[in-house]
């Protein structure tokens, strides 16, 4: 998936794939919304989560976007 905004699809789809007998070990984003509560939602459910990038905040009037610092994961 590209983009986690707020994260209905993405618990949906897990249990979907739960409730067919499928072991689900963790969801991965292009990009997170981090405005938004799609990631607090996902993990909350105890899903393990990893997204590539987070954006922290975001412009509509001069499209400036922000992503927050991630750690670096070898």
């Amino acid at each position: 998936e590209e983009l986690l905004a707020n994260g209905c699809a993405r618990v949906g789809m897990v249990e979907l794939a739960q409730g067919a007998g499928a072991t689900v070990e963790g969801v991965g984003m292009a990009v997170e919304k981090g405005v938004q509560q799609g990631g607090e939602l996902v993990r909350s459910k105890g899903i393990h989560l990893e997204s590539l990038a987070i954006m922290e905040s975001m412009n509509s009037e001069t499209g400036e976007i922000v992503f927050r610092e991630q750690p670096h994961q070898n």
